[in-house]
């Protein structure tokens, strides 16, 4: 398998993304992406992020947060990369 490919982002003889929650089914992953999006989409209203972002930073900063249970890979958010100082 050549390195970069994507079976490296899949369960093998699936095209279900690897995940945290090691889910290898689609439409459960699906069902479980909804829940988690809608229970961290509503943390956020209940509890917004502070501070004073561009819309760049606001957005990467609310992209990590909403997706972080779900990818089994680092994002730049999670890495500290896509994070405001």
């Amino acid at each position: 398998m050549a390195s970069g490919s994507w079976e490296d982002y899949v369960y093998p003889g699936t095209q279900v993304l690897k995940n945290k929650p090691d889910i290898r089914d689609q439409a459960e992953l699906q069902r479980f992406e909804r829940r988690a999006t809608a229970f961290r989409i509503q943390a956020l209203q209940d509890h917004p992020v502070k501070g004073d972002f561009d819309l760049c930073q606001e957005q990467i900063e609310m992209s990590g947060f909403v997706a972080n249970e779900m990818s089994a890979f680092p994002s730049a958010w999670e890495s500290g990369e896509g994070r405001s100082p």
